[in-house]
């Protein structure tokens, strides 16, 4: 279930506009959860317990501006993706900082909001988003982007989110297998880390956004190393417009 926060201090926009979404995912038949703030303090008070795939964020709201709870929300995380909504356009230097997935101008229309939503399943698709495991003789899911990592022991996993852990009878080649697999860095052979959830790199060992450190085994720290620099070599691409 993808989770979509509106934040607007108009409400009837907000109703109408979650009344587009609902049009756009019933075309696609995939299940969502919106919940609308009319507050930049509401949405940032309630974002640490929400794990929203997807916000839509006004500008122009009173009290917290939508560049000041941009900010807010990207030094909680770094996985959120942003659209901004204006009914002006003079704000892309503004937002630059803060990492926006896009910009939607009002009044919205219903193919514009199709166009960007497309775009956006194309670069997160829904079989990346959740994994599927068996626990308690049932099928339960989490949010890929809950999970910091993968732990090896011996014929168990052990996931780590940030709230907890989960065991649960399976390989790591099993993970690799999944659609998701492309997230994920083996660091060790007992350790497959999830890699937006990496907030430091050293050549011996990684350091996550819970501050926990694991070890980078020698085997792997040359592939770690290159592939971390890979990307954010590309992340400063994006962000310059290049």
């Amino acid at each position: 279930m993808l989770k979509i926060a509106i934040c607007d201090d108009d409400a009837i926009f907000c109703e109408g506009f979650q009344q587009m979404l609902h049009r756009y995912f019933q075309t696609i038949e995939a299940e969502i959860n919106i919940k609308i703030y009319l507050t930049g303090e509401a949405l940032c008070s309630d974002f640490s317990q929400t794990n929203y795939d997807l916000i839509f964020l006004d500008i122009e709201l009173t009290g917290i501006n939508g560049v000041g709870a941009g900010q807010i929300l990207r030094q909680q995380s770094q996985q959120v993706q942003i659209v901004y909504v204006s009914s002006k356009e003079e704000y892309a230097m503004q937002l630059f900082q803060n990492r926006p997935f896009d910009f939607l101008v009002k009044p919205i229309t219903q193919k514009r909001l199709n166009t960007l939503l497309n775009t956006y399943f194309k670069v997160f698709p829904i079989a990346d988003r959740y994994f599927t495991y068996t626990a308690d003789r049932r099928k339960q899911q989490i949010a890929v982007s809950d999970i910091l990592y993968f732990e090896s022991l011996r014929k168990q996993l052990r996931i780590i989110t940030g709230t907890g852990e989960i065991m649960i009878y399976a390989k790591l080649t099993d993970i690799l297998n999944e659609p998701f697999s492309g997230r994920f860095l083996r660091i060790h052979q007992s350790f497959l880390v999830n890699i937006q959830h990496i907030r430091e790199f050293r050549y011996g060992e990684i350091t996550l956004t819970n501050g926990l450190a694991l070890p980078i085994s020698r085997s792997y720290q040359d592939t770690v190393r290159d592939l971390l620099m890979k990307r954010e070599q590309e992340r400063m691409l994006r962000e310059a417009g290049l």
